[in-house]
């Protein structure tokens, strides 16, 4: 059994009920328990919580793991023990920031050699641009996904057909991140429309790597949605602007929900006159 930790610790102050270990009660273990709670409610009134979502931390391990990484390597590099790696393999919600940042400070190193499809990775991207992510500069997604701009432009113009799966994974996160959060580049939804890019409301996300997959398929119940959704803002007297902040959309997206609403409407209108 793991050692237990020193008096006067968070750790020993909170034992380890799984395994029968009750938290110690002594004045060192206490002050310890109270410090952390202090700190932790300072971090989360300014932004900073000591514990963060999982999940980013999780799919990164996962991204280790494709790689000739073995546990041993993992647990090494992150400084993570077998049981936080497996807990955060199994679904664990939220998790210390310092062991996250940990975790994400692991470069993978993958063989070049492993391949996979690149058609996700394209659909991902073109998606991000559709809702105003610039690509270049400060925040742009060659900087947050840390991609080479031949290889993201290659992508973007669906030249590429197979991307590293470090690449990928890459993408995946970054799109995943991002896909609720419209970026403010007029240039990108322009280009997007121009292009007939689709944005992250038309996508399922499951179905982002399947080439046989028809957005247009879900595109209806997502876009009457948005619509009543803009519509009640509205009486609310919210402006254009402010509603598609709020809804997630770009101004274009929320144009288009806005107007498959009404055509959907007068389709059902027309449909109840001819009965």
């Amino acid at each position: 059994m793991k050692p237990l930790a020193d008096h006067g610790t968070t750790a020993r102050a909170k034992g380890r009920p799984a395994a029968g270990i009750k938290a110690c009660p002594c004045r060192k273990c206490r002050d310890a328990e109270n410090r952390y709670d202090k700190r932790r409610r300072v971090f989360n009134a300014t932004g900073r919580p000591v514990r963060v979502p999982a999940q980013p931390a999780a799919d990164h391990l996962r991204l280790l793991f494709a790689t000739p990484m073995g546990w041993a390597d993992i647990r090494e590099a992150t400084g993570c023990s077998t049981q936080t790696i497996t807990g955060l393999l199994n679904g664990q919600l939220t998790v210390k920031r310092s062991v996250a940042d940990r975790i994400l400070a692991v470069r993978a190193t993958v063989n070049p050699q492993v391949l996979v499809p690149a058609l996700g990775s394209t659909r991902r991207l073109r998606a991000l641009v559709a809702i105003g992510h610039k690509i270049l500069g400060a925040g742009g997604l060659v900087e947050r996904i840390g991609l080479n701009q031949t290889v993201l432009s290659a992508l973007l113009s669906g030249r590429k057909q197979q991307v590293k799966v470090s690449t990928e994974e890459r993408i995946r996160l970054a799109y995943d991140r991002l896909k609720d959060t419209p970026g403010s580049s007029l240039i990108s939804e322009r280009r997007a429309a121009e292009n007939d890019w689709l944005g992250p409301i038309w996508w399922d996300d499951d179905e982002l790597d399947n080439p046989d997959y028809v957005p247009t398929a879900k595109t209806g119940p997502r876009y009457v949605a948005l619509g009543e959704n803009c519509l009640e803002l509205e009486r609310q007297e919210l402006t254009r602007e402010q509603i598609a902040e709020r809804l997630g959309v770009t101004r274009d997206g929320l144009q288009k929900a806005l107007s498959y609403y009404r055509k959907t409407l007068l389709a059902d209108d027309d449909m109840r006159k001819a009965a």
